[in-house]
């Protein structure tokens, strides 16, 4: 028998912990990891040091700057780019969201492949390229092939282009929305395809007829910006806005004025209000002639003609013309995708008449190149490919990271088409509608993992660089393109010859140098290019002097008759159609966060919905969430019902985004109950003037609205004051008059932070919350966990609607207001929540045990409990900022005002030897504010920003009365009407 050697205290535990890690080691499956040697360590690359790559966001075609910051090769957070002249460091919802998109873990990692059975089944990519190659080979002139891609940047195109020409190919860049009648617009007003560029903070005016310019018309984010510089109060006055629309829009609700009208008949009200300004002589600087012909195409729209079609009363008619004339430099805007219509291309030319006459144009509105939008695809020219597919003349049909069918009419004829066609071939990262009736799904990369660039409007080209590794098994579009091209040989080859597409971009790049930057050195100028995101200068603009054909009138022919078809009767209710804030068209795979945040009016999550008139719903034997079919000729979509007062009585509405069920797991757009008709003039869909049956199918309650209730409660929450009042100095009751500062409960001796929220400058938009999401690693609960009241977003946008006859919308972003006299800090038993020497109510995750006291303490209902263990699934899990502590089941949690980023600030601080400057700190909610709503700093600082908000006069603590001293103030927003 060996002698054991002796055992010391180190051996023991020497002993003890390889025990454990022996046991454990058959109950846990082994994790493969990759081990770095510190010699061959990127020099870059420091554990724990943020790196930030500036890019381009593609979560639509408006083209904003991005910064992509990683932790050692991960991307964990997506904000603005701060000197992009398009959205100058802001972020929306959507833009956030790309992150999820990057680590869904429903990204495709291998190639699929339908076999005779029908089945798409996991194939090799030796087994699928060849057959790609070989029909893109084929010589078949009778039969060419097509590509439908969405929006490409310069780079792209150019590589798809020479495909097409050189292998019998045609290409279609895909866009949703109306973007083909504001093309037709420019063309018959200005002789040119420009795209519109309101200057929205020039205008002390915006009347809209439907454009959605705060969620999805052209490009939200700049546009955000713009309207929050108009609308700010100076020199005793707010740029005021009046929205006309059918349905309620963010930007509606937004509005100090809102009108209902009949979709398809914004035409008709425009000249109407055109019509009174020049009987009044309240134009400005037309010539004669010009005058005349106004006069001459606004003559038969009196207000009676308008009433009766567009059902706005004469008297609000007259005065909305003479307020509109009168408030200079006004701007009107053409109508969205809701009100998109048999005469969308007259509603366009109408509001640019109207734009004329009161001299917009170029003060308040100028017109861009954007080469992107000018070569977008109508609906028109998609439906005549849809008919060749379907008579068998594409061979082959290639989908560039392109989803269309959500947003395309007549799903049905889509379907058949799809299936008729030899071979399609889907390049994407998710098996989204359109790819998962592909014969072939070849996996992608997505934008931020991919080398690329992109041109909103000309003057403006936005470098794409990859922040992180793509995820194995994915290859960039561009490089399988070349792949194909290479196998299929020919003119095919020789057209594409560059081993990969980051040669391809480089040379093209190299071109743009040679033109903006002749003398420079390429890999100075690249590099450069990299690191700002892009190159940039003045927009290009284009001409703005009417043409003839303008004048001339001729493109009225056709719409007084379109309009009173759209306002005749027909099935019971018409179809509105409306564009979806998180969601934008739904060609995008739906991210947690925009699924779990809920629609900023509807407050519905999870769901889908029917938009139904209290009186159209009585009339049809239908209650809230009653589980309801809407049915066209072309099919029928379900889903649960929410009445809204601010919608035509004779219409239902739609969101586009979500999706519908026929049958339980099914997904259908609503876009597939409209026909194919197209506009003559400009090819665009008539999304407007569908009739549809609506019918109850039972009471099944599906509506999930976690935050229901538009109701205050009689309690002064979102708070309003009139412009008139502030003018005068009227802004606080007297009785809080003496409250001019934040009161402390405690010693604050270093800082005091402190946060201010403009309720005037909000507009509900929700970036805000979802970049919190972002930033502190709020796990995404879920539909039925949400419905038992579980929900975890540390801040949220509270809607208020306290109108009667009209819409009188607030918006209250709510997080924890971190009290200095905190009632949640006293009954907690194990001292979890305290109040550090700074002013923040602090949260020690390792020392709650959930007893949740301070949650039923807290009036602002702003701290979340984790009811269960937070699920971040492969590779979602990627995504986690390591700087934030993950939570565990059965933990409180709540805001902090990012103390992460307050820390990281102060070790900047101390590494520069200097103290913290105002702005130095900024939470993620206040960075990606498009409108700049939130204010944070020290408030032991008199010089900073937070401390001249806190004492302007708008200024007001919510629930003041209870004397929980909070460190978070809301400035009042500013009404055309009485104090509320």
């Amino acid at each position: 028998m060996s002698k054991l050697p002796p055992v010391n205290r180190r051996s023991f535990v020497r002993l003890v912990l390889a025990g454990g890690a022996g046991s454990l080691a058959g109950c846990v499956r082994e994790q493969q990891q990759t081990i770095v040697s510190p010699v061959d360590r990127p020099e870059e690359m420091v554990p724990g040091r943020i790196l930030e790559y500036a890019t381009v966001c593609r979560a639509c075609p408006a083209g904003c700057g991005l910064l992509v910051r990683t932790n050692e090769a991960r991307a964990t957070k997506l904000e603005g780019l701060p000197d992009h002249p398009v959205n100058h460091g802001a972020l929306c919802a959507r833009g956030h969201a790309e992150l999820q998109r990057l680590y869904s873990p429903n990204r495709l990692r291998e190639p699929l492949a339908r076999g005779e059975d029908g089945v798409l089944r996991t194939a090799g990519w030796d087994e699928v390229l060849p057959r790609v190659a070989a029909a893109l080979a084929s010589g078949d002139t009778t039969a060419p092939f097509a590509v439908i891609s969405r929006g490409l940047g310069p780079s792209m195109r150019d590589l798809l282009q020479r495909l097409c020409d050189a292998a019998g190919g045609q290409l279609y860049e895909h866009e949703p929305y109306p973007y083909a009648a504001l093309r037709a617009a420019s063309r018959i007003a200005f002789g040119h395809r420009g795209v519109w560029r309101p200057r929205l903070e020039r205008a002390r005016m915006v009347l809209s007829f439907g454009a959605d310019f705060l969620e999805t018309w052209l490009s939200p984010v700049a546009h955000a910006r713009g309207y929050a510089q108009a609308r700010r109060y100076h020199e005793g006055t707010i740029g005021l806005h009046t929205q006309v629309e059918p349905r309620l829009s963010l930007t509606g609700a937004n509005a100090d004025e809102w009108l209902a009208i009949r979709p398809g008949t914004e035409h008709v009200l425009a000249l109407g209000l055109l019509r009174t300004i020049l009987q009044e002589r309240l134009d400005v600087g037309l010539d004669a002639d010009t005058r005349a012909a106004l006069e001459r195409l606004a003559a038969p729209y009196n207000t009676a003609v308008v009433e009766e079609l567009t059902q706005i009363p004469e008297a609000e008619a007259v005065h909305l013309a003479r307020s509109f004339a009168l408030t200079r430099p006004a701007l009107a805007l053409p109508p969205g995708l809701a009100s998109s219509g048999a005469a969308a291309t007259a509603a366009h030319l109408a509001t640019l008449l109207l734009n004329l006459a009161v001299g917009a144009i170029p003060e308040a509105l100028e017109f861009v190149r954007s080469p992107l939008l000018e070569r977008l695809a109508t609906p028109a020219d998609l439906d005549g490919l849809r008919s060749r597919l379907a008579d068998g003349g594409i061979r082959l049909l290639i989908l560039h990271d392109s989803n269309p069918l959500p947003a395309l009419p007549d799903g049905p004829a889509w379907d058949a088409a799809l299936e008729a066609a030899p071979l399609v071939v889907a390049l994407a990262s998710t098996l989204d509608e359109t790819a998962a009736r592909a014969d072939i799904v070849l996996p992608i990369s997505t934008p931020i993992e991919s080398w690329d660039d992109f041109e909103p409007y000309a003057g403006v080209t936005g470098l794409q660089q990859p922040a992180t590794r793509p995820l194995e098994g994915t290859r960039h579009a561009g490089d399988l393109l070349l792949d194909l091209a290479g196998r299929a040989g020919g003119a095919a080859a020789a057209a594409l010859p560059w081993a990969s597409f980051t040669e391809l971009l480089r040379d093209r790049w190299a071109a743009l140098q040679a033109k903006l930057a002749p003398d420079a050195d390429f890999e100075s100028f690249w590099q450069e290019s990299l690191r700002q995101g892009g190159r940039w200068g003045p927009a290009e603009t284009v001409s703005t002097v009417p043409t003839a054909e303008l004048l001339a009138g001729a493109w009225l022919a056709d719409a007084g008759a379109a309009a009173a078809t759209e306002a005749a009767g027909g099935r019971d209710l018409e179809l509105i159609l409306t564009p979806s804030l998180h969601h934008f068209d739904g060609g995008r795979e739906p991210a947690g966060w925009l699924q779990e945040v809920p629609d900023p009016l509807a407050q519905v999550a999870w769901s889908p919905w029917v938009e139904l008139h209290p009186d159209a719903a009585q009339r049809l034997g239908i209650a809230q969430g009653d589980l309801v079919a809407v049915e066209s000729p072309l099919g029928v979509v379900r889903a649960p019902a929410l009445l809204n007062r601010w919608l035509l009585a004779e219409a239902v509405a739609l969101p586009l985004g979500p999706r519908y069920g026929v049958r339980d797991g099914e997904r259908v757009s609503p876009a597939q109950l409209v026909p194919a008709r197209y506009e003559a003039v400009s090819g665009e869909a008539v999304w407007a003037g569908t009739r549809v049956a609506v019918r109850r199918l039972g009471p099944r309650n599906q509506l999930l609205t976690p935050r229901a209730s538009a109701d205050q409660g009689e309690r002064p929450l979102a708070q309003t004051v009139a412009v008139a009042a502030l003018r005068r100095g009227e802004a606080r009751p007297e009785e809080n008059e003496h409250r001019r500062g934040l009161y402390s409960e405690h010693e604050h001796p270093d800082h005091r932070w402190g946060m201010v929220i403009d309720t005037h400058a909000c507009i509900g938009c929700n970036a805000c919350t979802i970049a919190c999401y972002a930033e502190n690693n709020i796990p995404v609960v879920g539909r039925e966990q949400m419905a038992l009241g579980r929900e975890m977003a540390w801040l949220r946008v509270e809607v208020y609607d306290e109108g009667d006859e009209a819409p009188d919308v607030r918006f209250l972003p709510m997080l924890c207001q971190q009290c200095d006299n905190a009632p949640c800090e006293p009954v907690c038993p194990v001292f979890a929540t305290y109040h550090n020497p700074e002013g923040l109510n602090a949260q020690v995750y390792n020392r709650c045990v959930g007893t949740r006291y301070c949650s039923n303490n807290c009036p602002y209902k702003v701290r979340r409990f984790n009811w269960l263990q937070p699920q971040f699934p492969e590779p979602l899990n990627r995504q986690l900022n390591p700087n934030v502590t993950v939570r565990d089941a059965g933990v409180m949690e709540k805001c902090t005002f990012c103390v992460q980023r307050i820390q990281a600030a102060k070790f900047r601080a101390d590494d520069e030897g200097r103290p913290l400057r105002d702005g130095d700190v900024v939470p993620a909610c206040a960075q990606t504010c498009p409108t700049d709503a939130i204010t944070f700093g020290d408030t032991n600082d008199p010089d900073s920003r937070v401390s001249a908000a806190v004492a302007d006069a708008r200024a007001y603590a919510v629930l003041e009365h209870l004397n929980t001293k909070p460190a978070v103030r809301y400035l009042k927003k500013i009404t055309a009407g009485r104090s509320a």
